[in-house]
């Protein structure tokens, strides 16, 4: 019915790693002189777009997560003739 819990960890494992990327690319940003200011904008949304997608794939998991708990939670506690 749902996807095993492997691939839901993978999920979340993912957009932790993207929020990881972002956050570095930010800093790399933070870093870059201020001569650079088109490049330091550019590459500031690009880590923070980075970083959403991560945690919009993060979030996806969780709910799936739980969806998948109320569904073995339902599952166990269904009895036929009530």
């Amino acid at each position: 019915m749902f996807e095993e819990n492997g691939s839901l960890y993978e999920n979340k494992a993912f957009g932790n790693l993207l929020i990881s990327i972002g956050t570095l690319i930010d800093a790399i940003a933070i870093i870059t002189p201020e001569e650079k200011e088109k490049q330091r904008r550019i590459l500031l949304a690009t880590g923070g777009w980075i970083e959403f997608t991560g945690s919009v794939i993060e979030a996806y998991a969780v709910i799936q997560n739980i969806n998948e708990k109320k569904a073995t939670k339902n599952k166990y506690n269904y009895r036929k003739g009530d």
